[in-house]
């Protein structure tokens, strides 16, 4: 901690990193010449002049993007400042690209006041007459006016350095000729000399200022190859309490730098684009940052979005050139990630929308709810893709306040929050029904028709209890493989479209549907809104399923004991199981379960009712005499269409281990013994057939010795 000196007053200042400081020159007559102001997160600071040289302005120079320095005052050249005075001392070499990689271990000089606050005017740089702001004249500032540079020596590494300065890539071609006309100022400089290595306009070596004589059609100019930022990291540097709000934070690919955006045409559109593309929901606030949040660094583009963009990036942006002043940088303010669910219907994939927002859930309004919006709800739920939209208050009314309205999606996000919406402010109370949905997830079934059995022929799929023919120009084997699974068909063995079993007809066309294989049935893959429309034969899918075994394995709930009810799940495809909806479960059935579990004899065979449609449900025609359920001869029994589905418990006597013990263990005792047995017997025979070994002379070798006979 170090004091500073205003008048009369002592005041403790703390600077806790030099990396966050800003710097401003005010009162000059452009933005690159002034008084020398650094902020320090509380209070706009000046700075002591006493020990300041051409080494220090270099470095504020190249910091704001404003040149080389022409002049640099001790004096207040600008006025006086006011308030508290920057603590520490300045030490630069002259090579740094900012003033915070100069040394600031020591105070200023005790007894500092006003009246030796610094001043500086740096040089500025700007090429005009050209077709756009990377090409034309090149034109610095004295303090007072603009002018022209003279040609001498003026080559291309010179004119690189002043590409990159100004952000327009690098230089194709320096000219020397009048091709872009007379600056209307005088020459002020003799030249500009770079080796093309330096890393800020300021390092490079220029004649001093003043008026010299240079014939005004062979003043420097350049052609730079134009703007190009790339792709781009965007963040928000938080701001006070919020948690998704402050400013806007910009870094390019191949920039080590991070910058702002201007705030000057900053507007909702920019704002929403950016809280979606950061997962932080609706934009609540567009607005240009405070001095809190000053910025060191490029000011990269001032952003002109729709507001339908997913990223910045794909946004009209004008790009920017120094210098880069942090008076009006773009700041946000985002609702945050928040939560949604489905509510009041019958199953979790149908009924109203609801979306958590500060601690509180509502419904949304239907206003603007389409089936794109549902289609990424009934996905982030994990509930398949959206049959329907719900507008109607089919699942109930709703009373009191709702927190959006005019929710957009395109339908491929993943989440709400990747959205754009309007925030209701103050929890409005809105007087039309709540939004809902109806998502595929246990509401599709399929089944396969006009084939030589259920396990092949063609797809016709069922959303609202009516069977319609499935069309697609674009899909893949792991579409079919899953559907040979939920048909409990076995594995794939074709699909193909055009075919000759087909007939045209009304159907539904399957957009953008898509499965990874790992899905237990179509309703969990993806898939954009379906539409209606006649089906031709040509796009009808056939698929061919081997039709093999399809239960693999049974598992059962290892946290229930033999004498509760055990539900049990059954695998179409390796270590995936799933609850198995069964039919005609019986005493017989679940003996066999109740056995392959070594719990005794069954006492109880239930199913249960659960809501949802399923394509196929197995029936096991077990004896009651199987060691395992997989034994069992087993069938599989067409959907009819049913809301509801049932599954299997068993309740086992577990009073039998004993018999469980003897048919599992008993034979493999047996078998124990008898090998025993044999090595009892033949052992000795063999020790004494093999003793001889090593021993010449005593016993004969069995198989090289001519004269051992049987």
């Amino acid at each position: 901690m170090v004091r500073g000196t205003d008048g009369n007053s002592t005041i403790a200042h703390v600077i806790c990193s030099k990396d966050n400081l800003s710097l401003r020159l005010v009162n000059g007559s452009t933005v690159c010449s002034g008084r020398l102001e650094v902020y320090n997160g509380l209070s706009w600071l000046t700075v002591c002049g006493s020990n300041w040289t051409m080494n220090q302005a270099k470095a504020v120079c190249a910091q704001l993007g404003c040149g080389f320095p022409v002049q640099v005052y001790s004096d207040a050249h600008y006025g006086q400042g006011y308030g508290d005075i920057f603590p520490m001392d300045v030490l630069c070499s002259g090579s740094e690209p900012s003033l915070m990689d100069c040394d600031f271990t020591r105070p200023h000089p005790s007894g500092c006041t006003h009246d030796q606050d610094v001043s500086i005017i740096c040089s500025g740089l700007r090429l005009v007459n050209g077709t756009s702001r990377c090409n034309g004249l090149v034109e610095v500032n004295g303090g007072s006016q603009w002018g022209s540079v003279c040609s001498i020596d003026w080559d291309m590494a010179s004119a690189n350095v002043i590409c990159r300065h100004l952000r327009c890539g690098s230089a194709l071609s320096v000219q020397t000729r009048n091709l872009y006309g007379e600056s209307q100022g005088p020459v002020l400089l003799d030249g500009i000399h770079c080796n093309g290595s330096e890393k800020s306009l300021s390092q490079c070596s220029a004649s001093q200022f003043g008026n010299y004589i240079c014939d005004k059609s062979q003043v420097a100019a350049v052609e730079c190859s134009g703007e190009y930022l790339g792709p781009f990291d965007t963040k928000i540097r938080l701001e006070g309490s919020y948690s998704s709000g402050g400013l806007v934070e910009i870094r390019p690919y191949n920039q080590s730098t991070w910058g702002t955006v201007s705030g000057k045409h900053w507007d909702v559109n920019d704002a929403q684009v950016l809280c979606r593309s950061l997962g932080y929901g609706f934009v609540l606030a567009a607005y240009n940052s405070s001095e809190n949040l000053r910025q060191t660094g490029p000011v990269w583009f001032e952003a002109h979005c729709y507001g339908n963009e997913s990223h910045l990036s794909q946004c009209p942006l004008t790009l920017l050139g120094p210098p880069d002043l942090h008076t009006c940088d773009a700041a946000v303010l985002c609702t945050g990630y928040f939560s949604s669910r489905i509510v009041n219907g019958t199953s979790p994939s149908a009924g109203n929308v609801e979306i958590s927002y500060d601690g509180t859930w509502s419904a949304i309004s239907t206003e603007g709810w389409d089936i794109n919006d549902a289609n990424v709800l009934c996905r982030s739920q994990f509930h398949g893709f959206a049959l329907d939209t719900v507008t109607d208050s089919s699942f109930g009314a709703v009373s009191g306040p709702m927190w959006f309205k005019n929710i957009q999606c395109s339908g491929t996000e993943y989440n709400l929050n990747r959205c754009s919406g309007e925030f209701l402010p103050n929890n409005t109370v809105v007087s039309s029904a709540p939004a809902g949905v109806i998502c595929s997830s246990d509401q599709l079934i399929v089944r396969l028709v006009n084939g030589t059995d259920r396990c092949n022929g063609i797809l016709e799929v069922n959303r609202f209890s009516t069977w319609e023919r499935a069309c697609s120009k674009s899909w893949n084997s792991d579409f079919a493989t899953v559907l040979c699974q939920e048909l409990y068909c076995g594995k794939l063995s074709s699909v193909k479209t055009n075919s000759s079993i087909a007939d045209s007809q009304g159907g539904v066309w399957l957009n953008n549907f898509e499965c990874f294989g790992h899905e237990q049935s179509l309703s969990e893959c993806s898939s954009q809104p379906w539409s209606n429309a006649f089906c031709d034969s040509s796009y009808q899918i056939h698929i061919t399923c081997s039709g093999q075994s399809f239960v693999h394995g049974i598992k059962f709930s290892d946290q229930f004991p033999c004498s509760e009810a055990v539900p049990f799940y059954s695998y179409t495809f390796e270590y995936t199981y799933k609850n198995a909806p069964v039919v005609d479960w019986d005493i017989e059935d679940a003996d066999t379960v109740c056995r392959q579990r070594r719990c005794g004899s069954a006492t109880v065979a239930l199913t249960h009712r659960e809501y949802g449609r399923k394509s196929a449900w197995i029936s096991f025609q077990c004896t009651g005499h199987e060691f395992s359920l997989s034994d069992c001869p087993v069938s599989v029994v067409e959907s009819n269409g049913s809301q509801y589905w049932n599954y299997a418990t068993v309740t086992c006597s577990d009073l039998d281990r004993s018999y469980v013990y003897r048919v599992t263990y008993i034979p493999a005792l047996c078998i124990s013994l008898a090998v025993l047995l044999l090595v009892v017997i033949f052992i000795p025979e063999w020790k004494c057939r093999h003793r001889g070994d090593g021993a010449p002379g005593k016993y004969h070798s069995f198989g090289n010795d001519p004269t051992v006979t049987s």
